[in-house]
């Protein structure tokens, strides 16, 4: 990636979470997207939301860590999930660690400030790129939640690539909740069914909060497959079928230690 790239890539990133980024994403997702999209799902699925009233208690500070099969269902779990506890606390909205797939361009980037998304830098992980900002809003003191999608959109192949930010997030923020998020039904719908108003059935299911406190007495490069297996089972899954797993745990075992990013 050029220096220029990288350079616009860092500035985007700390334009989110900022008292103006986070207004407009937050009128944005709950009064105009979330208002014609909640209804709309309702219509084209049997929605079912599992396990939501363990936000009660999660505070002004947590973490989602949530499946993810398509480029588009994080909108789609704000929508179902989410949108009708944010209008009362707004930070339920999250900002989001993703990877530069939308920043290739002005429109993408502009699109994805409002939508509270930021990239992850090749390089620069983690404290200065997207773990990095998102751990520095987590100990910040404005009301925040960060989503993380530790396997990436995975499709209907379900081959995917553990990422390392969900490792890097629980040892800079210990004590901050992680609340596992699953779709279930997703994975098996096709448009099909939906055009034909079939409403096929789609579960939200929201787990019991952990810590990343669990895992700090385990080894940085044990601490990952530990992760895989704890969000496996919140996820209510057998198994992560992952590749370049390897290429994972090297990216985090070469990152230095996070004093100068969590002070």
């Amino acid at each position: 990636m050029a220096t220029q790239d990288v350079e616009v890539l860092k500035r985007h990133n700390e334009r989110i979470g900022t008292v103006l980024q986070l207004a407009a994403q937050r009128f944005f997702l709950i009064c105009m997207f979330g208002t014609i999209v909640y209804p709309l799902l309702h219509c084209l699925f049997r929605l079912e939301v599992r396990g939501r009233q363990v936000l009660d208690d999660v505070g002004d500070r947590f973490v989602y860590a949530a499946q993810h099969y398509y480029e588009w269902d994080p909108l789609m779990l704000w929508c179902a999930g989410i949108w009708i506890l944010a209008w009362r606390r707004h930070h339920f909205i999250a900002n989001s660690i993703a990877g530069p797939f939308w920043s290739q361009t002005p429109l993408h980037r502009a699109a994805s400030w409002l939508l509270g998304i930021m990239f992850t830098i090749k390089g620069h992980e983690p404290e200065s790129g997207a773990v990095g900002r998102a751990v520095r809003l987590l100990n910040g003191s404005l009301p925040v939640s960060i989503a993380v999608y530790p396997t990436g959109p995975v499709g209907r192949s379900r081959n995917c690539r553990f990422y390392p930010g969900i490792a890097l997030l629980t040892e800079a923020c210990p004590t901050v909740p992680i609340i596992p998020v699953s779709l279930k039904g997703l994975e098996n719908i096709t448009m099909r069914e939906v055009l034909q108003f079939k409403r096929p059935r789609l579960f939200v299911e929201f787990g019991a909060p952990f810590f990343g406190a669990e895992f700090l007495h385990i080894a940085l490069e044990e601490r990952l497959q530990a992760l895989r297996e704890k969000l496996a089972s919140a996820w209510g899954v057998q198994e992560l079928l992952v590749t370049r797993q390897d290429e994972a745990v090297t990216a985090l075992t070469d990152q230095p230690v996070w004093q100068s990013v969590s002070q």
